[in-house]
């Protein structure tokens, strides 16, 4: 329920006596009572401090109360309402000023809707820049009207209540193309005319608010609210409830939104009936009669609701997915009509018979062109007992198959004529007195006698001996949520098994290492029978390493290699294994084929000398190891030359060595210019410690100290 709260004035003080200095302790207590009662606030930004009226900061006038600020503080008022909307988050709807009031020019009996509205967008603008989740409206003009043309005779809203204001309307025309956003149109008009009362009885008076509602209507969808609905009955009781319910029936079927009235205590000199009664009296503030109904009123009226033509005069009724309300504001007996049957209705007699909540989510179990349909009751049955329950199936295959229902008093019912191998959702609505409700959530779906799955092919893989988490799809037909698949034969499991569609179910596959060799069925099994996918799945042999070249690799020294072997896959991945940790490492990897890869080893200077293993992985996690492949050799070391000395043009020079292997290479490296010539090496016998080297020396080779350097084939 929707409670408005007013910025001042109301029992509220002045919120900014002084510029830039609030005081909100009545509207703090108002909006606290408003939302722990359960209520939705809005706020009524309605008051302005004297200060905006160009009287001095400070005072409070309340004589000035409906005298509107003046136009240079219309920023001033914008900033106070910002200021409001930024202290109360919890406050969603915010209503600008109330009435027009202040806006009257006396002169030409018209409103200064311009004026207004330009406070308007001031305020809007101001709220929406600190507030956006905000909702602003106006320009809740009072919307009288008279028992006569009241000199305006030109097209308006009329009818036996009287004729609306002409001034008054071209307010809304003006504000809805000037205004600069408007979240819900305020309205404010009582049910009777200004210079003689009611002309009718109270109900038939309140179709004044479906006849503006209407006139509204064809020229905006913006949502309407009434802010104020005074009905035309002073004394509290029967009646008064009568034209308010009758008023609130009115607003529902012609478009509104929301119907406020003013003051929710009875009595106070106000008209109609209040909420409670009032607490000036012994015993008072206890709900009324209309509080009573409001439940099971406003239980139909939240849904769309229509009139029931041909009633009666003084009689309303309407009707919709929620029930059905029929009032009589006649002091006489009425019947009114409510589709195929009718009410008897005192005087100011009031109807509601509202149909029940949905029931509660239905379960459905398919069988041979059927389904059992189980569920519960609805929260909420309404003001009579259930009569009945529908349930209605939708084929979600073909919906041109759906539309098959079963009716009875209670469930579990069984749908029949339902397609074999469709698939169907299932609703159910509950029906009494008042009408049917409306339709439950569907229910999971089910298919009746559905076919046996078929499975086609299998994608994916390799899938060699050791082979871990590899990703399977199954291609098919009739897969059921929860089908189960299995490899025949032994040593490929599955996990992770999930039926994606009807067509389609993907897993993961991890091979045994012992697994054996060759094509595999892959059974796919479900309530409606099982399906093989005959040989659709390979279980290949494990990967090899057989070879490595070079397989040595001295200390200090990184060398291309390349690695033979099967079953070698793109993206696999080599690891040494064995000697000084991280110091002998393998890089630079890349698949060639399914039979060889290249990489480079890197041997550190220290690295422990001896074999070393080499293992592969494949993105399968499939392995295979190649021991003792790579074998890690000192580098040579030259200790001495014999002669030591050499002259230019000389021909002849002789190393030796104390170790490294006897396809050890030498050279001679000069200071300077290069001068030696390489006559290549010349070795005497096996010996990894003694080497002959035949080397020319130039005549104009340079003079001093020259590097010998040997270089083996481990790439020292």
């Amino acid at each position: 329920m929707v409670v408005a709260q007013q910025l001042m004035g109301s029992g509220v003080g002045n919120p900014e006596a002084w510029p830039g200095t609030y005081t909100f302790g009545g509207v703090d207590r108002g909006i606290h009572l408003i939302t722990q009662t359960g209520g939705t606030p809005v706020m009524a930004l309605f008051g302005a401090p004297d200060w905006m009226k160009g009287q001095p900061p400070g005072t409070t006038n309340w004589a000035l109360q409906n005298v509107a600020p003046l136009p240079q503080y219309y920023q001033d008022f914008a900033n106070l309402a910002a200021t409001v909307a930024l202290r109360y988050p919890q406050v969603k709807y915010f209503v600008v000023w109330k009435e027009l009031q202040g806006f009257f020019i006396k002169s030409t009996g018209l409103y200064d809707i311009a004026s207004y509205t330009t406070m308007y967008n001031d305020v809007y603008a101001a709220i929406k820049a600190v507030r956006p989740d905000a909702m602003v409206g106006g320009p809740y003009t009072p919307l009288v009207s008279w028992s006569t043309t009241h000199g305006y005779p030109g097209p308006r809203p009329e009818g036996p209540w009287g004729y609306a204001d002409w001034n008054m309307l071209q307010t809304i025309p003006y504000f809805l193309a000037h205004a600069t956003g408007i979240d819900f149109l305020a309205l404010d008009a009582p049910n009777y005319t200004k210079d003689k009362g009611l002309l009718t009885d109270p109900v038939t008076s309140d179709g004044k608010y479906a006849a503006i509602d209407q006139w509204v209507r064809a020229q905006t969808t913006i949502p309407i609210w009434w802010l104020e609905s005074p009905v035309g009955v002073i004394n509290p009781g029967q009646m008064a409830t009568a034209a308010r319910v009758g008023a609130l029936v009115d607003m529902a079927s012609s478009g509104a939104s929301v119907g406020m009235q003013w003051q929710p205590q009875e009595g106070a000199g106000i008209n109609g009936e209040g909420v409670w009664t009032s607490t000036a009296i012994p015993g008072g503030g206890q709900p009324t009669l209309l509080t009573q109904l409001l439940p099971s009123l406003l239980a139909v009226l939240r849904y769309p609701v229509v009139q029931v033509a041909g009633q009666p005069q003084g009689v309303v009724a309407v009707t919709g997915l929620g029930g059905s309300v029929a009032v009589n504001g006649t002091s006489q007996n009425a019947v009114a009509t409510l589709g195929s049957g009718s009410v008897t209705l005192g005087p100011g007699g009031i109807s509601i018979m509202d149909a029940p909540d949905a029931p509660m989510r239905p379960t459905a179990v398919a069988g041979e062109g059927e389904a059992t349909v189980s569920f519960s009751a609805p929260a909420y049955t309404g003001n009579s007992p259930i009569a009945a329950y529908t349930v209605t199936a939708a084929d979600v295959t073909n919906p041109a198959n759906g539309g098959q229902t079963s009716s009875g008093a209670a469930g579990p019912l069984i749908v029949t004529g339902l397609t074999d191998g469709d698939t169907y959702t299932f609703t159910v609505t509950a029906t009494n007195a008042a009408g049917t409700g409306p339709p439950s959530t569907p229910s999971v779906a089910v298919v009746p006698n559905p076919p046996p799955p078929t499975a086609n092919a299998v994608v994916g893989g390799p899938f060699p001996q050791g082979s871990q988490q590899v990703t399977l799809v199954i291609d098919g037909s009739n897969f059921p949520p929860g089908a189960s698949v299995r490899v025949a034969g032994g040593g490929v499991n599955l996990s992770n098994v999930a039926v994606i569609g009807p067509m389609t179910i993907e897993a993961t596959a991890s091979v045994d290492q012992s697994a054996l060799l060759g094509p595999r069925d892959v059974v796919v099994k479900t309530p409606e029978g099982s399906a093989t996918c005959t040989g659709c799945l390979a279980v290949s042999a494990a990967p090899t390493l057989t070879n490595l070249a070079p397989s040595a690799v001295a200390r200090g020294a990184s060398v291309p290699v390349q690695i033979t072997g099967s079953g070698i896959e793109t993206g696999a991945t080599l690891q040494i294994v064995g000697g000084t940790s991280g110091r002998v490492a393998i890089g630079n990897v890349a698949v060639t084929s399914n039979t060889g890869l290249t990489a480079q080893v890197t041997a550190g200077a220290h690295a422990t000398t001896g074999p070393y293993s080499i293992t592969l992985t494949n993105p399968d996690h499939s392995s295979a190891t190649c021991a003792g492949c790579l074998t890690v050799i000192a580098a040579p070391a030259l200790t001495s030359t014999s002669p030591s000395i050499a002259r230019t043009g000389s021909g002849c020079a002789t190393c030796s060595t104390e170790s490294g292997p006897a396809d050890t290479t030498f050279s001679i490296v000069s200071v300077g210019v290069v001068t030696t010539s390489d006559a290549g090496p010349l070795f005497v016998g096996d010996s990894p410690t003694w080497v002959q080297l035949q080397a020319e020396i130039s005549t104009d080779a340079a003079r001093g100290g020259n590097r010998v350097v040997a270089e083996n084939l481990a790439n020292l």
